[in-house]
């Protein structure tokens, strides 16, 4: 007898990502490692998020969606490469934000994110760093700050937003540790990478 798998549905990531967030906050007792663990992996969509019982240091991997489908048909290559890879941080960077904000008061160390992207090879996928930064608890609320005016820009015109993203970075860049940025493509002119 055949059975009908049109009624059965498996949530989401999304949907998996805010029901680990939803319940941080129906648990304020939560105990800190625990509730920190399930915010990282819900605001970043992942399950590797390891945490270091000495420090609580945070360590994120994510693995952003293939962003290429937000690219104006028509733009150069170039430009289109380049919109893509700041719609990659931009997203990261909100991700962060939400993260930063929602652990306030509880007890954490560094966040450490690495974003990683998809090489494809022939027949398999390998996953490699693009962008790895750290950033320490007191310096949240300034990483705040500078996020928010970057968000204030998204939507304007381009311009706007390309000046409001470049000044942006560059303000984050005194705030957070960048140990790894292969999306600056003169690090592989420089051959760094």
């Amino acid at each position: 007898m055949l059975t009908s798998l049109s009624g059965c549905s498996h949530p989401t990531e999304r949907e998996l990502a805010a029901e680990k967030i939803q319940q941080v906050r129906e648990n304020p007792t939560m105990p800190d490692i625990e509730a920190v663990q399930l915010l990282a992996e819900g605001y970043f969509q992942t399950d590797s998020v390891v945490i270091s019982p000495e420090d609580q240091t945070v360590q994120i991997v994510a693995r952003p969606a293939d962003l290429s489908s937000m690219v104006d048909i028509g733009q150069d290559l170039e430009d289109a490469n380049k919109r893509a890879q700041r719609a990659v941080i931009f997203l990261a960077l909100q991700n962060l934000n939400k993260l930063t904000r929602a652990v306030k008061d509880r007890e954490v160390g560094d966040i450490q994110l690495t974003l990683e992207e998809a090489v494809i090879y022939q027949d398999r996928t390998d996953w490699l760093p693009t962008y790895r930064l750290s950033l320490p608890p007191e310096k949240f609320e300034e990483f705040e700050a500078i996020f928010e005016k970057i968000e204030s820009a998204f939507g304007k015109p381009d311009k706007e937003f390309n000046r409001t993203f470049e000044s942006g970075m560059t303000k984050l860049e005194r705030v957070w540790d960048l140990e790894l940025d292969a999306f600056d493509q003169t690090q592989y002119k420089r051959g760094i990478r």
